[in-house]
């Protein structure tokens, strides 16, 4: 009997790790979501200002809304073509609109052309939508990251969470 509970403990483990592989897009971890390689998902806001020489410093300004699903106040800094959403002390959200940031290792910037991400990501890719390109964050599929395009030109016009 502890045999047949051990088999299915493992074969239910392996099921998990691999489930992630029959989703109809890319998913990327956490970590990999970098913004001029700062890690920024879950990351305190601390990281957006000293995130060493990559790090954005003070030049932005703050605003703070009420979020009555979270039931919490919500924190948006506001960079130049970037906002970053802080809720409990760490990042949970941001947009991208401006190319001087860059996304992931890959150097994904607003302004290339999506033909890029075809071999980046090739499951979103392939299923890409009018105008977007999603990403789901390993292991969390109520969160995914979108990188929006202008379907006439092609080219990414956005990158947010």
């Amino acid at each position: 009997m502890k045999k047949l509970i051990i088999l299915l403990a493992v074969i239910a483990i392996n099921y998990t790790s691999q489930a992630q592989d029959f989703a109809p897009v890319n998913t990327i971890p956490k970590a990999e979501a970098t913004i001029n390689g700062i890690q920024i998902l879950g990351a305190h806001p601390y990281a957006l200002i000293y995130g060493g020489s990559r790090g954005f410093g003070y030049g932005y300004t703050s605003s703070t809304h009420y979020s009555e699903i979270d039931d919490a106040t919500v924190s948006t800094y506001k960079y130049d073509g970037a906002e970053f959403e802080i809720l409990n002390s760490k990042i949970e959200g941001f947009k991208i609109t401006s190319n001087q940031y860059s996304f992931t290792r890959h150097n994904i910037r607003v302004g290339q052309n999506i033909a890029r991400l075809q071999y980046i990501y090739p499951k979103s890719y392939r299923n890409k939508r009018t105008g977007a390109i999603d990403l789901y964050i390993r292991y969390d599929y109520d969160d995914y990251i979108t990188i929006a395009f202008d379907p006439t030109t092609r080219l990414i016009t956005g990158i947010y969470q």
